[in-house]
């Protein structure tokens, strides 16, 4: 499932099964980091591991990192994020929603 980019949300989304899971789906996001880090709860450190991202640590991506320091070099910034999700709860949500109406979105 490929959603085009969502003017209102400024972000599109893909929907891919997991290779070597047959079970999972996972839901990867592309946008403006001020619309898509904000709905991140967690990130991958330098050591590949998961850890809790907090609302200050969001503050301070998107001040320190991409308001400050990108923005001053005048690079153009983009976000990625995925969540990976039961393929029976996609298939749950596809049949509940429209794929392109709102909810689905959200």
């Amino acid at each position: 499932v490929q959603l085009p980019f969502c003017q209102t949300r400024k972000r599109m989304i893909v929907v891919r099964k997991v290779a070597n899971d047959p079970t999972q789906a996972r839901v990867y996001i592309k946008g403006a980091p001020e619309y898509v880090i904000p709905i991140c709860t967690e990130t991958i450190d330098e050591d590949m591991q998961q850890i809790e991202l907090g609302e200050d640590d969001n503050y301070r991506i998107l001040e320190d990192v991409v308001s400050g320091a990108m923005a001053r070099h005048g690079y153009k910034t983009l976000s990625y994020a995925y969540k990976q999700i039961p393929l029976d709860d996609l298939q749950t949500l596809m049949e509940q929603y429209h794929i392109e109406s709102e909810e689905f979105r959200e």
